[in-house]
Parts: structure tokens; C-alpha cells; sequence
């Protein structure tokens, strides 16, 4: 009975209508590994004469107008010329504050042998300034990245969803 069961529901979902998936793709020329955005994800980019970092949601992309609709804007494909991705934004963001604390914790327990009697040496203040600092250089180089679009990098609105009438040709 639950064969039976199972048989029947995987075949009303193979034939239910599929959603429609639309992605905004980042190329770059001669690579075949693509970026892809997705509705739902959010997205930080730059436009084109502008300076200024506009962070929104992609609610819908209109493939065959090439146009972004956020949650607060609308935004042509082609007027994007930056996207910043926090792909490596975890692991910056844990290794600072591993550094940090190992400095904090470095400085606090030499601090404590003085208080039990040990001369304080080089290395009392050395190591925690390193380790603040090569917490700081992390952060900074691999926090964020920035992919400018133009002769080397694309963007393309794509509609990647099946349609009944498509069919299969061997």
C-alpha cells in the first residue's frame, strides 16, 4: 500500500507545472564556473556614475526587459558595475576574533605573572600586537570581494524554467 502510495505522488508531482527559476548569472570570459544570484538573495552593488553601495533583495528579474526588481528599486542589468559578495565574511570574522582573543588572553595572563612576581619581557606587549593586528589584516583582505562588470565579467538574466510544450529530442 505505501508503494502504491508513493508510486502515485511522485507521479501527480513529475507532472505538476514547474515554477519559473529566473537567475541573475555572473560570467567571466574563458572560465565556465558562473556566480549565480537567485530571487531571495541579497545583493550589494554598485551602479554605473554612482558611488555610492545600494544592499537590497532580489524580489523578481524580468528576463526579457533585463531588469532587477529589489525590494525598493528597480535596476537594469546593465547599469551594474560592481557587486561585492561576502562569500569568505564567516571565516574572516572568526579568525579576527580567535586572534583577538588570543591577544587579549596573552597580554592579561603576562600581566598576571607580574603580579606573581615575573619580569615582564618583549614579548609581553609583541605578541599581542601582532596578533590584533594580523586579525585586522584578515578581516580587511578577505572579508569582501568586488567583481567589476565590464570587459571581463557579465551579467545575464536568465529564465531557466521547462515548459510543457518542450520537447525531448533524441
Amino acid at each position: 500500500m505505501r508503494a502504491l502510495f508513493l508510486l502515485i505522488s511522485l507521479f501527480v508531482i513529475a507532472f505538476l507545472p514547474a515554477k519559473a527559476q529566473k537567475i541573475l548569472q555572473m560570467e567571466k570570459r574563458g572560465k565556465v564556473k558562473t556566480k549565480k544570484h537567485f530571487l531571495g538573495d541579497e545583493l550589494t552593488f554598485q551602479l554605473n556614475g554612482n558611488s555610492d553601495w545600494y544592499t537590497d533583495v532580489i524580489i523578481d528579474i524580468k528576463v526579457e526587459d533585463e531588469i532587477i526588481v529589489f525590494s525598493e528599486r528597480f535596476v537594469k542589468v546593465g547599469d551594474i558595475r560592481t557587486i561585492k559578495s561576502y562569500k569568505n565574511a564567516h571565516f574572516a570574522k572568526q579568525t579576527k576574533t580567535g586572534l583577538y582573543s588570543f591577544g587579549a588572553a596573552w597580554l592579561l595572563f603576562s600581566l598576571g605573572g607580574t603580579i606573581a612576581g615575573q619580569p615582564l619581557n618583549d614579548l609581553t606587549w609583541k605578541v599581542p600586537v601582532v596578533s590584533i593586528g594580523l586579525g585586522f589584516l584578515i578581516k580587511k583582505i578577505f572579508y569582501t570581494r568586488k567583481y567589476k562588470i565590464g570587459k571581463r565579467r557579465r551579467l545575464r538574466a536568465l529564465d531557466i524554467s521547462f515548459n510543457k510544450d518542450m520537447q525531448l529530442g533524441y
